[in-house]
């Protein structure tokens, strides 16, 4: 399996989008600079999956946006993405793998996830379970998240493993956390990267923690 690290990524060249995306040298993005230096592999087909319901209303849900951008525009390599919101529902932006470097297509996610403001319910594990029911080998996803599932934790976590067991091939889920003030989620998040060969980022406003 070909794997790309976000070292390997050319400096992004960042877009005039409908949602601002930070430059990586700004204080508030330090973190993703160390993300791209110590972070996971990423294959050529990833798959985000961000939480837009009512936890993550505010500073969470505009960082997990900024971010998911800011990756997709750091892409040099050919690649391919899918992008599912949840709340209590799951939406998908595009139903086939969109093709990287593609400035159209990151402006169109832009725009896409711009009418996401955060509410209604957390049904976590459907998120990623929608995103683990794609076939591709080459496949890797990234949870964005502030770790506050409706229902049981233990239930979304064994829910989720259960599914990417199942698969051929089972891929690495890495979460980068993002918390407005206490990090609430990051016990629960720690576990179901690590469960699942991933690794996780903790963004708490501006400080960095790399498990």
């Amino acid at each position: 399996m070909k794997r790309l690290r976000l070292t390997h990524l050319l400096p992004a060249v960042f877009l005039a989008l409908p949602l601002t995306v930070g430059r990586a040298d700004e204080p508030e993005h330090r973190w993703i600079r160390e993300f791209r230096r110590q972070g996971p592999p990423l294959t050529r087909r990833v798959a985000f999956v961000i939480d837009v319901s009512g936890s993550m209303r505010g500073e969470p849900i505009s960082l997990g946006k900024r971010e998911i951008l800011t990756i997709l525009s750091l892409f040099a390599d050919d690649g391919y993405f899918k992008i599912y919101a949840f709340d209590e529902e799951v939406r998908e932006f595009r139903s086939d793998w969109t093709p990287l470097p593609d400035r159209e297509a990151v402006t169109e996610a832009a725009e896409w996830l711009s009418q996401f403001s955060g509410s209604g319910n957390t049904a976590l594990a459907s998120g990623v379970i929608s995103a683990l029911k794609n076939e591709a080998e080459e496949l890797a996803i990234v949870l964005v998240t502030d770790g506050e599932p409706t229902g049981d934790e233990a239930a979304h976590r064994a829910s989720v493993s259960t599914a990417n067991k199942k698969r051929d091939t089972p891929v690495p889920i890495h979460v980068i956390g993002v918390f407005e003030l206490e990090p609430r989620g990051d016990e629960f998040l720690s576990r179901v990267a690590t469960e699942n060969s991933g690794a996780y980022v903790v963004h708490q406003r501006r400080r960095l923690a790399m498990h």
